[in-house]
């Protein structure tokens, strides 16, 4: 497990076919068909466990976070709430919370796929990923400023 995001509390899932040079991801396609099925399909919650992946890019970004003042106050702000940026084949950004809106342990922020392939630089764009996902949950639950 990845010591830098246990202790920012924040992971990056990669859950698409195509990944850029670096990225190592656990992802099955198959296992993530059963998973999505609207009968029994949990989807991206991370109650169910997480896609491990790796990414030099995403270790970038952590250190940028990790020496960030502004990041350490707002993550103190949403508590053990787990952050989660997965990368799949999607339209558009979308936020979640898990496991309801009203109970939150988890809230996963899914970015496409094909706009971090397209990225100049994968870190600014996951850097950018996670202020939207701290700053979304900590506006949406209202934790202070």
């Amino acid at each position: 497990m990845d010591e830098s995001a246990l202790s920012l509390g924040v992971w990056l899932q990669w859950k698409a076919p195509q990944a850029p040079p670096g990225v190592v991801t656990a992802w099955d396609a198959a296992a993530e068909a059963e998973l999505d099925d609207p009968e029994t399909g949990v989807g991206d919650d991370p109650a169910y466990g997480r896609v491990v992946t790796t990414d030099p890019a995403w270790d970038e970004a952590l250190e940028t976070l990790a020496a960030d003042p502004e990041f350490h106050r707002r993550r103190e702000l949403v508590g053990g709430i787990g952050l989660h940026v997965v990368v799949r084949e999607v339209d558009e950004w979308t936020l979640m919370p898990w496991p309801s809106d009203e109970l939150v342990d988890d809230v996963v922020l899914t970015v496409p796929a094909a706009q971090v392939l397209a990225a100049e630089s994968r870190a600014e764009l996951y850097l950018e990923a996670v202020v939207a996902l701290i700053t979304s949950t900590q506006e949406n639950l209202g934790l202070g400023e």
